[in-house]
Order: structure tokens, then sequence, then C-alpha cells
């Protein structure tokens, strides 16, 4: 990018961090920087966003923490055709880290990456009925005292519970709607979500909605785990790959489960698009 739009993009970059530094509660983080990034509309967005990664590719602590913000805000929904609107400035500009970052890059056209998101709808959710085609041990878990299944609406209340027995219960359950209640347990932990994110199979919904916990995926292990999943979305993959460390790289490049975008990606050099 021209000289001066650098300069800018990087004072626009270097405020955010500031502004977020002083502001630790992801809550509100979140929806600030989801304001700002509209506000700056998709072309200013990509220059800045292309700064932040670069810093951020370069173990800068806290620009490191804006992408992660950043990844957070671009996810929901309202935000989703101005996410398009900068992959697409972003290649067009020849910012191909960033490009990529977003889910944009060679081997995926732009129909692709809009068809991603104008469908919110999960699918293939487990239904009641699924209950039976269950591991039968899960199946035992998610039944009440008497044998018989328990109804969605008393699966989320385990989800609601502090017991460690009855929230083992809840933690292995797959259901979205469980899940989404669960991971606002106070009672949970680190380790329990690692365990959750490293389950195999389970449901990609499953997988992004930790990605969008603002709790959670300040958590590095959690990061890395869903890194290594490889029913996790891969256009959530990809974001959480300036996130980890060489060494994890490496690992996640090496690991034959994941799809070859996400693996590329892991050696593919660090963004140099801004001078």
């Amino acid at each position: 990018m021209p000289a001066h739009d650098s300069d800018q993009a990087a004072q626009i970059a270097l405020g955010w961090a500031r502004t977020l530094g002083g502001v630790r509660d992801p809550k509100l983080q979140v929806p600030w920087l989801r304001e700002q990034l509209q506000k700056l509309g998709a072309a200013r967005a990509a220059d800045v966003l292309t700064v932040v990664l670069a810093r951020a590719e370069q173990r800068e602590e806290r620009y490191g923490e804006v992408l992660l913000r950043a990844s957070l805000a671009l996810g929901t929904p309202a935000l989703a055709r101005l996410k398009r609107a900068i992959a697409r400035c972003a290649e067009a500009r020849h910012q191909r880290g960033l490009a990529r970052f977003l889910g944009l890059g060679t081997g995926v056209d732009a129909d692709e990456l809009e068809a991603e998101g104008e469908d919110d709808t999960p699918t293939d959710a487990p239904s009641e009925r699924a209950l039976s085609a269950m591991d039968p041990a899960l199946r035992r878990a998610l039944q009440s005292s008497q044998g018989r299944p328990l109804s969605l609406g008393e699966r989320k209340s385990l989800a609601r519970r502090r017991d460690r027995t009855l929230l083992a219960r809840a933690i292995r359950d797959p259901h979205p709607d469980v899940v989404v209640i669960l991971l606002d347990n106070p009672a949970l932990t680190e380790v329990d979500v690692v365990r959750l994110c490293a389950r195999r199979p389970v449901q990609p919904e499953v997988l992004a909605l930790v990605f969008a916990h603002p709790r959670w995926i300040v958590r590095y292990r959690i990061r890395l785990t869903l890194a290594l999943n490889p029913y996790t979305p891969e256009a959530l993959a990809l974001q959480l790959l300036p996130h980890l460390t060489a060494t994890d790289l490496r690992a996640v490049a090496r690991s034959a489960d994941l799809s070859p975008r996400v693996r590329e990606a892991c050696e593919a050099p660090p963004n140099r698009s801004i001078h």
C-alpha cells in the first residue's frame, strides 16, 4: 500500500491496541472493535488489519490480542458481509496474508466464500432421535435415573448446574444448544473445554461456539486444540494459525487429518505486505 496509507493504517492499528489494552473485559472489547471496523469500511479496514496481522505474526503480543478480537468481531453474523468485502479488497490489493486469514485465497473463489455464512442454520445437528445412535456410554449419561432419555430441556438444565458430577454429563452432550449454555457455566474449567475441543467426531458448530466465546478463545491450549481438530471449520482454523507458536505450527502442518489449505498456511511466509 502507498506509504501515506500505510502510516495511517499503522496509527489506527496502534490506537486499537492501546484502547483494547485499557479495556480488560472481552465482552466490551469485541463490540467496540466491531463498531470501529464498520466505521472504517472494507478498504480501510483491510489496510489496518494487514498491519495488525503483520505485527501479530512478528509476535507483538498486543497486536495478537487485537487480531483475536477482530476475528471474534468479524465472526458475528452482522459483519459477515463486511468480512467478505474486506477479504476481496485484500485479495485485490495483493494483501494475500490477510485474504488467507479471512478464508479467501488460492483455490477458493469469492462465490464460495460468500456462500459460507449466508445460511447460519446448523446442519446435521443432533436431534433427540439421534440419541439412540450414540455410543452406549454417552447414551446412558444422557438418561434419567429411570432409564428414559433426558429431554433437551433437561439436558440444558444440567449444563447450568455447578455440581461436577452433573456437569460431567453435560460436557459429553453433543447438542450445540446444550454446549452454548455450558460454555457460560462458571464451574467449567479450561481442562473441560480442551476435552470438548478435542472430541472427534464433533459438530463443527460446537467448535465454532468455543471459538466465538471471549472467555475461552483467549486460552492458548484451547486455540491449539481447535486448530488440530479436523472438525473445526477451515475458515476458523486459518484464523487461529497466527496465534500459535512456531513449534505448534509445525505440528499442525504435519497433521494429515487437517485440510491441505490449513497445513499449507502453516508453512506460508509471514505477511510482508507493509513497508
